[in-house]
């Protein structure tokens, strides 16, 4: 049986049914868009190949998902259904809680010196809060900076806050201000949930943009903050604010000093104590522009030099990292790519090496500017989006085993396992957008139980997961302002002629199908006691493939234990199959799909079972006593089925193994003609088993065969064609078991005939 519907781009090898026959290794055409699968012997690809190996055993902890908030720069409303359009997300974030902007004093002031005393204006950010959390997210909020009426300096930074700390005199009226913003929490949504949100002070302390008064000053800002919230509520963690430079000389100027501080119980106000925060976290801007075109794992040496810097106070051993914000990178024309925005495959092949190197790296947790359009999923968000089924799973590390990418390659792949489940993450892409080239790669999944498996490839390159770079095609001719504005989330960004929109809303539909278009399809075989699996596959510049392997039953394997004779019987135990079950989609014995359960769903099922079972032709109709063998075994259909057909003729069942082979709940005449008779033909009467010569019946064994049952119709004298007589003649008889129940029958029609 040739099947068609198979990935154009990967490659399965294993124990796979191939033209009814079951083969070590099987070889697709990779002609794109063409879905062919054809049999012969593994030939190896075009290129070497770049192979990583995992093992399912190599349990490496919990995966998580590495990007789970979304930052506003300012407090403001998230719109409808944002979780649902992006589930990867668990919080929002807040930046600049408290306000601090003299331009929107009346919007976002918490402390206001323009209203009544106390001058508590927390309704103002509270009223954000209500919309993230009816949306199923939790806040993310970053503390400060200064309220304007406590600052010691009105001067403002480039992103409009003060970029001082409190008056002489108003430390305590800032630290009351903070015990009251944690008691209206408290009031508003309750202590326990207010204690798992997640809290950050200010936002890169060694950006002169943002904060000006030095480490000093901000270290007492920090321990009023922490002072003043656990007044209100003692389980709130807050973590220092976001470094953007990290590298050498920062760590000597803030994280060194602020850990020594906390391991140390160094403390502004004297009768309270240091407490660990929850994590530690980072802008992700310098460095990765620095080193990214001389070192492909940046993120690994940043990590490196952070634990090292914090080697010598024991409490911040294996305290969480994170990123809270910054770009991915820059493209060969210094256009960089924000963490919210490039919309090509290119930004999404960044994103996914990004997450391998987080997760890799053990990195707590990533921020994202807005993770993507919200109505068309862009390549960045599907990556996100797929990497959040991989939540929860156990990590094992797929590190490359022989082969190395092309000079102007790179690779990125992450693995994860619940034991039944395997999925593998791989990108093949390159630093500069117009560098990269197709790869091929094989990933070769080891320790794995014996079974059935389906594997699914999902993609995100130019011509799947992705609108946008059509969209830039298509959009070419009409001028753009701004000079990131192509890479922007917003396909519409920085296009102000109107022909330009008429173009967008013309293609839609089309654009739509585009960013939706990831699956490239399944596949099902077996994994033998070898328990290994391997995926071949040539990935296309800036492409990321996810492959999910699901240990299954075989289709024809409805109640576990292998396919056989309790699952036809499953089936027929559904009703009339002449006639036709109505099934829904996905139901089990629905075998072609059509939603119906018929005599083709029989025909399926014999096939599958034979395919399943290591022969190269399917099981036969009127198959009594072989129909769930296994390869060696032979198959016949010979005279003790006939047997077993007459057994269920004279009333003995209704099931497969007595002759109903239709499933209409009936042994009868229509059985023998159209399903036992038939294949007795074709086996001769004897074996069906692969590579035997079929032989052709003798005018000997047919008459024969034809006697036996005219024989039979003539002594009982039945009625319609050979149909038992209905039920009620025969009632009065108990039936202790299936054997006395044939003597009985039989004694009753002798003595009354």
């Amino acid at each position: 049986m040739s099947r068609t519907g198979w990935p154009t781009s990967f490659m399965f090898f294993g124990l796979l049914e191939c033209d009814g026959e079951v083969v070590s290794e099987l070889r697709r055409s990779t002609v794109l868009f063409l879905s062919i699968v054809t049999c012969s012997a593994f030939a190896p690809l075009a290129h070497a190949e770049v192979v990583l190996a995992a093992s399912v055993a190599d349990n490496q902890g919990n995966f998580a998902h590495p990007f789970t908030f979304v930052s506003d720069f300012w407090p403001r409303n998230v719109s409808a259904n944002y979780k649902q359009k992006h589930p990867f997300l668990e919080y929002h974030s807040f930046f600049n809680t408290f306000g601090s902007n003299p331009n929107k004093r009346s919007q976002h002031e918490l402390y206001d010196e323009t209203t009544p005393y106390p001058h508590y204006q927390f309704h103002r950010l509270t009223d954000h809060i209500d919309t993230v959390l009816a949306e199923g997210l939790k806040p993310y909020l970053t503390l400060g900076n200064c309220p304007i009426d406590l600052a010691s300096n009105q001067t403002i930074g480039f992103f409009n806050t003060m970029i001082y700390g409190p008056a002489a005199g108003k430390w305590d009226t800032y630290r009351d201000f903070v015990t009251a913003f944690f008691d209206d929490l408290n009031t508003k949504y309750g202590y326990d949930e207010v204690a798992s949100w997640r809290y950050r002070f200010m936002t890169e302390q060694d950006n002169n943009q943002w904060w000006i008064a030095g480490p000093d000053e901000w270290f007492k800002f920090y321990d009023y903050t922490v002072s003043g919230a656990r007044r209100a509520n003692a389980d709130v963690r807050i973590s220092p604010g976001n470094l953007m430079r990290h590298a050498p000389g920062t760590y000597g100027t803030w994280l060194v000093p602020f850990a020594n501080r906390i391991q140390n119980n160094i403390f502004s106000l004297s009768d309270e104590q240091t407490e660990k925060p929850d994590r530690v976290t980072f802008s992700l801007y310098s460095p990765w522009r620095v080193n990214q075109s001389s070192s492909p794992n940046v993120l690994s040496v940043d990590t490196s030099a952070i634990r090292a810097a914090l080697a010598p106070y024991p409490m911040f051993d294996n305290i969480p990292l994170g990123i809270d914000e910054g770009y991915v990178g820059v493209d060969e024309n210094d256009k960089t790519l924000w963490a919210r925005v490039d919309g090509t495959e290119w930004g999404a092949t960044h994103f996914a090496y990004l997450a391998q190197q987080m997760i890799d790296e053990n990195w707590d947790v990533g921020s994202l500017w807005e993770p993507g359009d919200p109505d068309l999923p862009q390549p960045m968000r599907n990556v996100l989006e797929i990497l959040d089924t991989m939540d929860g799973m156990e990590k094992i590390t797929i590190p490359v085993t022989s082969g190395t990418p092309p000079s102007n390659n790179e690779v990125a792949a992450l693995a994860a396992t619940d034991g039944l489940t395997t999925k593998v993450m791989l990108a093949n892409y390159h630093y500069w957008r117009t560098s990269s080239t197709p790869t091929d790669y094989r990933v070769r999944l080891t320790d794995l139980v014996p079974g059935h498996y389906k594997v699914t490839e999902t993609r995100i390159d130019k011509d799947h997961g992705n609108y946008r770079t059509q969209w830039l095609i298509d959009s070419a001719g009409f001028p753009r302002q701004g000079d990131n504005s192509q890479y922007d989330m917003n396909p519409l960004a920085g296009l102000t002629d109107p022909n330009a929109l008429a173009l967008w809303n013309a293609n839609y539909a089309t654009y739509q199908a585009m960013a939706n278009d990831m699956d490239m399809g399944t596949a099902t075989y077996a994994v033998d006691s070898s328990g290994i699996l391997e995926i071949a596959v040539q990935l296309p510049a800036h492409a990321v493939s996810f492959f999910t392997a699901v240990m299954s039953a075989a289709a024809c394997d409805f109640g576990g234990g292998g396919c056989g004779l309790a699952d036809i019987n499953l089936m027929m135990a559904q009703g009339d199959l002449v006639a036709g079950v109505s099934a829904s989609p996905g139901n089990q014995f629905n075998l072609n799909g059509d939603n119906v359960i018929n005599e083709d769903d029989i025909t399926e099922w014999l096939s599958l079972t034979g395919t399943t079972n290591g022969y190269r032709s399917p099981m036969l109709s009127g198959d009594t006593d072989n129909v769930g063998a296994s390869s060696p075994t032979s198959r016949t259909v010979d005279i003790t089925d006939f047997e077993n057909f007459l057994a269920g003729f004279t009333g003995a069942g209704s099931t497969w193994e007595v002759g109903n082979f239709n499933g209409d709940g009936v042994v009868d005449i229509t059985d023998f003609s159209n399903n036992f008779l038939p294949s007795f033909v074709a086996t001769g009467g004897g074996t069906y088993d692969a590579g035997q010569l079929v032989p052709e019946p003798s005018a000997v064994q047919l008459l024969g065969l034809g006697g036996l049952l005219l024989v039979y119709l003539c002594c009982t004298k039945t009625t319609g064609c050979g149909r038992r007589r209905p039920q009620h003649q025969r009632a009065s008889f108990p039936l202790p078991s299936r054997q006395v129940a044939r003597q009985q029958t039989v004694a009753v029609r002798v003595g009354k005939y």
